[in-house]
């Protein structure tokens, strides 16, 4: 008797399970109620989504964005080549790598960030997929020399 219970459970879960996917759902005609609460939380992310708009073309805001990228990766941006693993470049060398990517883009370094030695930490980290030029290689990575990098051109999209 127990086989049969045993048996019985998995076909009466499978069959419940086909009905409860197959049904039509109604959706809910319900609206989500706002109290002061969510209102106050919605402004609240409104007004510092807004405040980040307007810092997201400054070379301060393009800085922080590279140095987030070479310490945690990127894989957000879709690129065909594949994702960016982070820590490629130590802590220490970051900065200075950081800034070289800046002048790429044609933007300056915050002050105390710049080292001579930037490129060849690139050359030998970055540019395998970026091009010893910053540009990319035949697309399946970011051109780093954009005015606007894409994962900030795409946070601003997310933000609008």
């Amino acid at each position: 008797m127990e086989k049969y219970a045993a048996l019985l459970t998995i076909i009466l879960v499978v069959l419940y399970g086909t009905y409860n996917a197959t049904r039509p759902h109604k959706p809910s005609n319900t609206k989500p109620q706002t109290t002061p609460r969510t209102q106050h939380v919605k402004n609240h992310l409104a007004s510092h989504a807004a405040e980040e708009l307007t810092k997201l073309d400054t070379p301060e805001y393009a800085y922080r964005y590279i140095r987030s990228v070479i310490k945690h990766g990127s894989n957000s941006l879709g690129f065909p080549g594949g994702v960016m693993e982070g820590g490629y470049i130590g802590e220490e060398d970051a900065p200075g790598v950081a800034c070289f990517v800046l002048h790429l883009s044609g933007k300056p370094c915050p002050p105390g960030t710049e080292r001579r030695d930037a490129h060849l930490f690139f050359s030998s980290n970055c540019s395998g997929c970026h091009g010893s030029d910053g540009r990319g290689l035949h697309g399946k990575y970011p051109d780093l020399t954009r005015p606007t990098l894409l994962g900030i051109e795409k946070r601003r999209e997310a933000l609008h």
